[in-house]
């Protein structure tokens, strides 16, 4: 399976041998929130994912659990489930760390790729869950 995320379009691409599909998602926040400029992409806390390639390992995705949701949503706008997204070598990521792919109820992210869904998840967020949890490793462009 692989994933192409296009910050600008908005849009996150799931393809398999089997399946595609088209999703809303975005990244960054205030001026920079879908901005794949190099200054908004060196904007720690503000910018979107650097653009690259990334992995995404279905061992790596975290879903608590409704208790579990509620809990770490107090911290951030975390949605459902997430996965950390590891910048593959030769992605230039400014210094920055701890991109994910998530869900959440507001627009824009700190740097993650949001996909909403909101704090319990959505049919679309549930399959794209299912979809990494069935593949273990999935291989993520940003664009």
């Amino acid at each position: 399976m692989k994933m192409i995320f296009s910050i600008e379009a908005r849009k996150l691409y799931v393809q398999s041998s089997t399946f595609s599909g088209t999703y809303p998602a975005t990244s960054g926040r205030g001026e920079c929130r879908n901005n794949n400029s190099k200054s908004c992409q060196k904007a720690e806390w503000q910018g979107p994912i650097p653009v690259g390639n990334y992995i995404i390992r279905s061992s790596d995705l975290s879903d608590p659990g409704i208790i579990g949701d509620l809990a770490r949503n107090t911290r951030g706008d975390w949605g459902d489930w997430r996965v950390r997204l590891i910048p593959a070598t030769g992605t230039q990521t400014y210094g920055r760390k701890g991109f994910f792919l998530h869900g959440g109820s507001k627009s824009g992210s700190a740097g993650c790729i949001d996909i909403g869904g909101g704090i319990s998840g959505s049919r679309e967020t549930n399959l794209i869950k299912s979809m990494i949890m069935a593949s273990g490793t999935v291989q993520l462009e940003v664009r």
